[in-house]
């Protein structure tokens, strides 16, 4: 005799793989949740990773710029340093000059004229004198110009003035203005002259 089978194995063989879908489904479902967790676990570690890496490069950039500035002010120190060394050395080298321009005014200046007053700001001068011929007055600027230490500024005689003569005094007043020449002035000056 024949058997026959007459139980729906259709159905089940339907439902079975129905159910195996579903089970393959949910796996797959759940195997992308997991992957799409772990793949944000691992970006969410590399942005920790690269956050506290700029925390630290920043936190050593702001040590580096203290350390910069450290070093400017010390530099800043270190110029004005060489700067105020440089006047007292300047200072010290021009300590003797006013000796030797005192000493050559003495020597440069002929008779008949009279010194009143000498005054000297900086490197400038200013000769004030009284004389009694006009003439004098050339030769006193003629020996200043040939002068080591001293040298006219600007076109040197600012005033001759006869006005205020009186009976008794026949001197005319003079202001001559020059200027301190100082060793290394003269030295660019012989350097200029022999070019």
């Amino acid at each position: 005799m024949a058997k026959i089978n007459l139980l729906p194995w259709r159905e089940e063989l339907k439902e079975k793989q129905q159910k195996t879908f579903i089970n393959a489904l949910v796996l797959s479902i759940l195997a992308t949740i997991l992957l799409f967790g772990l793949l944000y676990k691992y970006i969410e570690g590399r942005k920790d990773y690269q956050t506290r890496r700029n925390d630290y490069l920043k936190a050593e950039i702001v040590k580096v710029d203290e350390k910069i500035a450290a070093i400017e002010k010390i530099t800043d120190k270190k110029e004005k340093l060489r700067a105020k060394i440089e006047v007292i050395e300047d200072l010290q080298a021009s300590r003797t000059e006013i000796v030797h321009v005192f000493d050559e005014m003495r020597k440069l200046t002929p008779e008949g004229i009279y010194l009143t007053n000498f005054t000297q700001k900086g490197e400038k001068l200013t000769i004030e004198g009284r004389l009694t011929a006009n003439s004098e007055v050339s030769v006193l600027m003629d020996a200043i110009v040939a002068s080591e230490w001293i040298n006219l500024d600007g076109s040197g005689l600012k005033k001759i003035d006869g006005r205020d003569r009186t009976e008794k005094e026949t001197n005319s007043q003079f202001i001559i203005l020059g200027k301190q020449l100082k060793k290394k002035d003269k030295e660019k000056e012989e350097e200029t002259g022999a070019e």
